[in-house]
Parts: C-alpha cells; sequence; structure tokens
C-alpha cells in the first residue's frame, strides 16, 4: 500500500519546468578552427588549474581526413605513402606546415598567459611530433620531434640537437621530459637514459 500511494503522489506532482537552454552549434565547421578550439579549451584548463598534463592528437593514425581549406582533396595518409612521388611529397608538405602553423597558434596561446615568473609558455614543455619519419617506409627512425617552451628555467630553448635515431629510443625523451617537469623517473618503457638537451649540434 506504501509503494502505491508513492505512485500515486508522483504520477500528481507538478514537473518542475526547465529553463529554455540554446542547443550548442557543435564543432567547427573546419578542421583548423576545430583544432584552435582543442588548443584554446586546453589553455583555459590550464589557467583554471583543472590539470597540468594534457595530450591531443590532431589526427587518427591511417587518417583519412582531406584538407579542403589547403585546396587539397587527396587524403592525408595517401600522401604520406607517397612513394617518393613528387606530388604527393608537395601535398604532405604543405600538410606538414599547416600542422605546424596550428602548433605555433597554440604557442603563442600559451605565451599570452602571462604568470608571475614568465608566461605558461616559459613555465611548461610541449612536445610535438609524429610517430613515423617516413611513412612511406613507415620508418619510426630519427623522428623529427620538438620541445617548446622553457619549463621554468629547467630547458634550455633555442637548440637543434640530433641523436642517433638507431640507438636512442624515443623514450629517452619522455623520460627526460619526466625529469625537466621535476617527475625523475628511472625508466619509461624501452628508455637506456636522458637525453643531453644542453648540447648544440647539426
Amino acid at each position: 500500500q506504501d509503494v502505491d500511494r508513492r505512485i500515486q503522489i508522483a504520477s500528481t506532482a507538478k514537473h518542475v519546468d526547465l529553463p529554455q537552454v540554446a542547443r550548442p552549434a557543435g564543432i567547427p565547421d573546419t578542421w583548423p578552427e576545430h583544432v584552435k578550439m582543442m588548443f584554446d579549451l586546453q589553455v583555459l584548463a590550464y589557467q583554471a588549474d583543472l590539470t597540468r598534463v594534457g595530450t591531443f592528437m590532431i589526427a587518427k593514425e591511417s587518417s583519412l581526413m582531406t584538407f579542403p581549406h589547403l585546396n587539397i582533396s587527396m587524403q592525408h595518409h595517401e600522401a604520406s605513402h607517397h612513394n617518393y612521388e613528387q606530388e604527393k611529397l608537395d601535398i604532405l608538405h604543405r600538410i606538414n606546415i599547416n600542422q605546424s602553423e596550428l602548433f605555433a597558434y597554440y604557442l603563442d596561446k600559451l605565451d599570452g598567459v602571462k604568470e608571475a615568473s614568465g608566461s605558461m609558455l616559459d613555465n611548461s614543455i610541449m612536445f610535438f611530433g609524429s610517430t613515423l619519419s617516413n611513412p612511406t617506409v613507415h620508418s619510426q627512425r630519427n623522428l623529427p620531434v620538438m620541445l617548446a617552451g622553457g619549463a621554468a628555467g629547467r630547458l634550455n630553448t633555442g637548440r637543434y640537437v640530433r641523436y642517433d635515431g638507431d640507438t636512442t629510443p624515443l623514450s629517452n625523451m619522455h623520460m627526460t621530459v619526466l625529469d625537466k617537469l621535476g617527475v625523475p623517473t628511472d625508466k619509461v618503457g624501452n628508455s637506456t637514459g636522458p637525453l643531453k638537451l644542453d648540447r648544440l649540434s647539426v
């Protein structure tokens, strides 16, 4: 009987009117604007101290994206497996430049946030790179990667450093980044030791 009574009360109760909320417009129409929005959200999250670590893959592996904003109709995956054909190499070059420009936008946003000891970029480390150096042969040797930011004075900037791709695992870079961020560890994956980032090499 108690259950019946509660059901009757619930069925006659007046529902509270919900406020009218406009439906979000959704993701931006263009890929670059979508990427920029995601970068903006990351910067806001850092500013609000909601997180101090973020990762962002701007395109999935084997991406079938096209780039209409660059007047490129060829899919990224096809261009990356260029087989040394000049047309595909030129397209891949344009895509790489565009992705680097978007990363530069992110760095500018971080640099624009002023903190007591410099900018947010000065107090951060941002890692930018890819999983392949020569996609046409799926090579993971001599990966071109970038570290940006000063890690609160613990990272020297403005340097080009080259390591032997056959004997230096990328995990050495991850181990080094952790150390520069004040989270030292003895090993990361197949790492063999931290990198020496204080030397200039060509």
